[in-house]
């Protein structure tokens, strides 16, 4: 019985082995077909998908863009009071929510009315 185990296992690891190897690869359309191309051609893969992004810097169309006074910048950068923020979630549609939480502006001028 054991050697009946024995080859049957055998072929099992057989076939698995035929049917783990790659024959070939497609990269951008050309088939990668001899063993060196095809591990190049993965490391070119991994390289270029790990690899930083190269941005391109977006321009304006030459645009300039007037430097904000200090006092404008102070204005900006305060604490919003209660009633501002009242009034954006106001002015809102009911059914939105600004969040990927789930609460809609309905919810929010609920709880609000209580100020």
């Amino acid at each position: 019985m054991g050697v009946k185990n024995t080859r049957f296992l055998h072929l099992l690891a057989s076939l698995r082995k035929g049917r783990n190897y790659i024959s070939k690869i497609e990269q951008n359309r050309i088939h990668l077909v001899s063993l060196n191309d095809i591990k190049d051609g993965a490391v070119n893969f991994y390289s270029t998908l790990f690899s930083k992004p190269k941005y391109i810097r977006i321009e304006m169309g030459g645009s300039r863009f007037t430097k904000i006074l200090e006092v404008r910048s102070v204005w900006l950068e305060r604490p919003s009071s209660m009633e501002e923020v009242k009034q954006v979630v106001w002015d809102f549609d009911g059914s939105k929510a600004p969040n990927s939480d789930g609460y809609t502006f309905s919810f929010y001028k609920k709880g609000m009315i209580t100020y």
